[in-house]
């Protein structure tokens, strides 16, 4: 039970690719191009950096800290982060199958996810404990989490012409766990002297240790779509599909079914935590609770996304390019995110832009990329929270790199 971490009652990981630094549409054809990502991302709708910097990198979490995070709260919040890597090869001088339309491309990442939907309640209990609910009921509905660790090898087709491409990826799942709470709610006494816990949900925790513990398969696919303007411009829209997939864990699973009345003790956060994060304090909410534990086995989707957008045309001479787009994961914790912003042509090597976002994991947000592009070679840096490089009360952080070689 251990394993079955306090970071399901708040704090999640996740995944993803492209985000708001641009994708870059480049006309110009090039034989081989290797493409480098790597993302690392978390917001909130609620929790204040200041205090996820405690939660996830470890130190003590003062009252101020408690405080300036709970006004934000409302009924229902959301956390969510992602961490991965990916590196891309495509091939345009070959043709595949003897057809000289298409090339093909080999990708490789690693991947990890959680994502959280919980009750303010819920953050009331653990940031200050049980004593200001005497004689009442604490909410607990709604709590659900799940979270992803997985690394993917994967082979696809590219069309030379417009650039679309799809690839089937072979999926190794290293570690999976989610919980759903439908229905639950704390009573203490008014003599603080019993806390009864009504429970009702389930949840999965993976116990084995190895690496490979899921196979699995997915889709990853990029739709170019040109569109000619009254003004007789193109402009190119992009279909993605990422991780569409799912794995089947190859040992058994533990399954906890919660449907009763048990007696709570309660959790303190930093008697919990001792000054560590979350990942390496070895605190369990099972730990405390009668929950029932029964061996499955169980196949689980991955949490793929899908991004429309318009995308950014390289070869263009324009100074000034918008772009714009809708994402949405498959995730409950995921809103559908809309975003959009405007790309600056700084001379023949340099671009630099702007984004606007509204949705995903908190609300509003502000990104800010730049790139630079030197024959072969192109090298962006971007951020999707700017604000959250400056400010304690922003509700995420955000770092995004793409390197791009073509020969």
């Amino acid at each position: 039970m251990r394993r079955f971490r306090f970071i399901f009652i708040l704090i999640p990981f996740s995944f993803v690719g492209q985000h708001f630094m641009p994708i870059m549409h480049d006309t110009v054809s090039h034989n081989h191009e290797l493409i480098i990502d790597g993302i690392a991302d978390y917001s909130s709708s609620s929790i204040r950096i200041d205090l996820a910097k405690k939660l996830l990198y470890g130190g003590d979490i003062g009252q101020d800290l408690m405080d300036a995070s709970a006004i934000n709260h409302r009924s229902i919040n959301r956390f969510g982060m992602y961490l991965n890597s990916e590196i891309e090869y495509r091939n345009r001088q070959a043709n595949f199958f003897k057809n000289p339309k298409f090339g093909f491309l080999i990708k490789a990442g690693a991947y990890s996810y959680l994502d959280v939907l919980y009750p303010k309640g819920l953050y009331d209990l653990c940031f200050y404990g049980n004593s200001n609910f005497g004689g009442q009921e604490i909410d607990l509905s709604g709590l659900r989490a799940s979270a992803f660790l997985f690394e993917k090898i994967g082979f696809g087709l590219i069309h030379k012409q417009s650039n679309s491409s799809v690839s089937l990826n072979l999926v190794n799942l290293t570690n999976y766990a989610s919980i759903n709470i439908s229905d639950a709610s704390l009573f203490q006494s008014n003599a603080f002297d019993s806390l009864n816990l009504n429970l009702t949900g389930s949840g999965y925790l993976m116990n084995s240790p190895s690496f490979f513990s899921g196979i699995g398969a997915s889709i990853d696919a990029d739709f170019r779509i040109p569109v000619l303007t009254p003004k007789e411009d193109t402009i190119l829209f992009q279909f993605k599909l990422s991780n569409f997939g799912f794995a089947h864990l190859i040992n058994e699973v533990s399954r906890y079914d919660m449907n009763k009345e048990v007696p709570y003790t309660g959790i303190d956060v930093n008697s919990a935590l001792d000054g560590q994060n979350i990942l390496n304090s070895g605190f369990s909410v099972l730990d405390s609770l009668d929950v029932q534990q029964n061996p499955v086995k169980r196949t689980v989707f991955l949490p793929g996304y899908i991004q429309m957008s318009k995308l950014v045309n390289e070869s263009s001479d324009r100074s000034i390019q918008e772009f714009y787009g809708l994402r949405m994961f498959f995730s409950s914790a995921y809103t559908p995110l809309v975003f959009a912003g405007l790309n600056f042509k700084l001379g023949k090597k340099i671009n630099l832009g702007g984004s606007l976002s509204y949705g995903g994991f908190s609300a509003f947000s502000g990104g800010l990329y730049t790139s630079f592009h030197h024959k072969n070679i192109s090298i962006g840096m971007s951020t999707e929270n700017i604000s959250g490089i400056f400010i304690n009360s922003a509700r995420g952080e955000s770092i995004i790199f793409r390197f791009r070689c073509a020969f």
